[in-house]
C-alpha cells in the first residue's frame, strides 16, 4: 500500500450457458459501477453463449470455478483482492469494509443465499499478505469445498476469518445454481 488508500481488485468468475443468466450478470456489472476504484479481473470460464461483457481472460476449455478463481487469483498485482460471484447485486456501501481491507484476515458479509453463516463464499475480501500466506484455493476439491477449506486452513494457521454481521448482499443464486457447472 502506497498511500492511505489501498489498491483493490475483484476476481469474478462467468460462465453464461443458459439466455437467464445474461441479466443477472449484466445486474452485477451495472451494480459494481458503484465502486469505479476497483479493477474487476473477470474470467469467462468458456462461456456457451456468447456475449459482450468485458473479460480480461477467457479460458479455453471449461475449467470450473476453482480453477477459474485460480487464475483470476494469478493475476492481481493490488493490496487487496475480492472474490466475488457473478450473481450479486451490490449496493452502495456493500463494499465498503472489503474495499479499505489493511489488516490481514479474511472478510466477509452475509449474503441472502448463505444456508452457512459461519463460512464464506459469495463475496470475501483479503490482503495480499493474506493471500501470500494462505495461496490459492485446493482445486482438487469440488466446487463447494474448496471455500471451506480455505475457511479452515486460514483458521489453522492463526489468520482471523471475520464475518461482516451488518452487511448482507442480494445473491441471486437459486436464479443461477440449477444452469452452472459446478466443476
Amino acid at each position: 500500500m502506497t498511500s492511505g488508500t489501498p489498491t483493490v481488485s475483484a476476481v469474478v468468475p462467468i460462465y453464461l450457458n443458459h439466455p437467464s443468466l445474461y441479466p443477472i450478470v449484466s445486474d452485477f456489472f451495472e451494480s459494481m459501477k458503484i465502486y469505479p476504484q476497483v479493477e474487476l479481473i473477470v474470467i469467462d470460464d468458456c462461456s456457451l453463449l456468447p456475449h459482450n461483457f468485458l473479460v480480461t481472460f477467457r479460458n479455453e476449455e471449461n475449467l470450473g470455478f476453482t480453477r477459474t478463481v485460480n487464475k483470476g487469483l494469478s493475476l492481481f498485482n493490488s493490496d487487496v483482492v475480492l472474490i466475488l460471484n457473478d450473481d450479486l447485486k451490490i449496493k452502495e456501501g456493500d463494499l465498503d469494509e472489503l474495499v479499505l481491507l489493511n489488516k490481514k484476515g479474511i472478510y466477509y458479509p452475509r449474503d441472502t443465499a448463505s444456508g452457512n453463516l459461519d463460512q464464506f463464499g459469495a463475496i470475501w475480501g483479503m490482503t495480499r499478505e493474506t493471500f501470500n500466506e494462505l495461496g490459492y484455493l485446493d482445486e482438487s476439491l469440488p466446487h463447494y469445498g474448496s471455500d471451506r477449506e480455505y475457511y479452515e486452513r486460514a483458521i489453522k494457521k492463526g489468520i482471523p476469518v471475520i464475518k461482516i454481521d451488518h452487511r448482507c448482499i442480494e445473491h441471486r443464486e437459486s436464479s443461477t445454481y440449477r444452469h452452472t457447472n459446478l466443476k
